[in-house]
């Protein structure tokens, strides 16, 4: 018989009959051995990636950061500085962004947080520091920021930009709107305030009615070689404050109700390198109240809501009544002699553009002489159509800025501030102040005679009416914004 190879003996034949398919799986190890191979060579790449790209993160995450503590250390370096501006009070809309780059610039240009540049301003806004190629640098590693401030109505928006150094990509910005505010000024916590000297002298004791501390004296005048404060008399019961830049005070009397010199110069002398803002006076709220010019004899010696014109010259006699505003363009000499009862408020014309509003101080004059008579503030005036709304318009007896004040004789108590450029009181009697007497240009405030001055002056939270101060600039709750640099 001849033999076929293809043939399978009887034995294979079983074989294949009892394992079916087990030869046809033969090497299938090998491809599980290559797609382990395949799987781990894949983990170890990714896991190799990983490891290569987390320091990369990190970097990038810490440069974020510093990025962004750049920009929120700008904002707060710019808040300060937008704090501590003052806005003249007559600014207008138009104006305002750049006499806030004026301010801005007289505290920044050249200082050592600019590192020796100056802010720009242009095309609506105000740039920190002026060029776009440079920051303000925060470290030597060139971290820094800058910022640009721009108006929208009287608000400011604040954009500043955080840079973690030369990295691309690493900056930050954040935004904040500034709302403007009038700031709040210490000149009332004195009871006399000059921008030029003060003298007491004479038996005259300046005093606290209530509170001691409120027979306090200011000068705000900054050289001279004269002393710019000098007590005599019996003394005043508050502190003496003067520049630093100006002559030591003359203290020969009682201050802080003390006559130890020791105890004086170490407690209650102060000098200062910055002063409180003195006010600025605006008349104009008064003036729509004002309804007639002065006529001599008035009705029945009745003078109501009355201006003034210039050169006028009046004098006012006992038994004469003055309620509302006397309204005083310039220049004028007013003379109150005798027992005048005075119910409100007595103001002069600061309108700028107002003619005849000229004069020296030697033509521009309101004096009292006398038995003072009565006197009393606005709040008094009677409920009648004529004086509504200027019963609310507190807190001031004498506005007169360009005018010498003279108060003589027994003038007796009002019920507000006395503000004028040279004030002198020479009395025999008891002069009782609710407010300050403040002289708003730098000539001598003098008091004398053998009388006693009285203040009751009511410190920052109560500013008579008038009476205007500087501006600054605080952030606006919930308006922080995190922005694209």
């Amino acid at each position: 018989m001849s033999h076929n190879p293809m043939r399978l003996s009887g034995a294979a034949s079983k074989r294949r009959a009892t394992f079916p398919g087990k030869l046809r799986r033969r090497g299938i190890t090998s491809v599980l051995a290559m797609m382990y191979l395949m799987l781990f060579s894949a983990l170890a790449v990714g896991f190799y990636s990983v490891a290569s790209m987390s320091p990369q993160v990190a970097a990038n995450e810490r440069n974020a950061a510093l990025a962004q503590w750049a920009a929120e250390s700008g904002m707060s370096f710019v808040r300060q500085q937008l704090w501590k501006l003052s806005v003249p009070p007559n600014t207008t809309e138009d104006q305002l962004l750049g006499q806030v780059y004026t301010d801005l610039s007289d505290q920044m240009d050249g200082t050592p947080n600019l590192a020796g540049t100056q802010i720009g301003f242009g095309n609506g806004a105000i740039t920190i520091p002026y060029a776009t190629n440079k920051i303000i640098p925060l470290d030597d590693k060139g971290r820094g920021f800058r910022a640009t401030i721009t108006q929208v109505g009287k608000k400011l928006n604040v954009k500043v930009i955080g840079y973690a150094g030369n990295v691309a990509g690493s900056a930050r910005g954040v935004q904040l709107t500034y709302d403007i505010a009038e700031k709040a000024s210490k000149i009332f916590d004195y009871g006399l305030a000059s921008k030029g000297g003060i003298q007491t002298a004479g038996s005259a004791w300046v005093q606290g009615q209530t509170d001691m501390s409120k027979g306090s004296v200011l000068s705000a005048l900054e050289s001279g070689g004269s002393p710019t404060v000098i007590i005599g008399g019996d003394g005043i019961s508050g502190d003496v404050t003067y520049m630093k830049t100006a002559a030591a005070p003359v203290i020969s009397a009682q201050v802080g109700m003390t006559s130890n010199s020791a105890s004086i110069w170490a407690d209650h002398v102060h000098a200062i390198e910055d002063s409180p803002e003195f006010p600025t006076v605006d008349t104009s709220i008064f003036k729509p109240y004002v309804k007639r010019n002065y006529v001599s004899g008035g009705s029945s010696g009745v003078y109501e809501n009355m201006k003034i014109p210039a050169n006028t010259n009046p004098q006012f006699n006992g038994g004469d009544i003055v309620r509302g505003v006397l309204f005083i363009e310039r220049p004028n000499n007013v003379k109150f002699n005798g027992n005048v009862k005075i119910e409100g408020t007595i103001v002069v014309d600061t309108d700028p553009t107002a003619t005849g509003n000229a004069g020296t101080m030697s033509t521009n004059v309101i004096s009292f002489s006398g038995n003072g008579g009565t006197k009393s503030g606005v709040e008094t005036l009677p409920v009648q159509p004529q004086f509504d709304g200027l019963r609310n318009l507190t807190g001031s007896f004498i506005l007169a800025p360009g005018f010498t004040v003279d108060l003589t004789g027994n003038f007796g108590s009002v019920n507000g501030s006395i503000v004028g450029s040279k004030i002198t009181v020479d009395g025999s009697a008891s002069l009782i102040v609710k407010g300050t007497l403040i002289n708003v240009d730098p000539n001598l405030l003098l008091v004398k005679g053998n009388g006693q001055v009285m203040i009751a002056s009511t410190g920052t939270t109560n500013y008579p009416s008038g009476l205007r101060f500087g501006s600054h600039y605080f952030p606006v709750p919930g308006s922080y914004r995190e922005v694209k640099p």
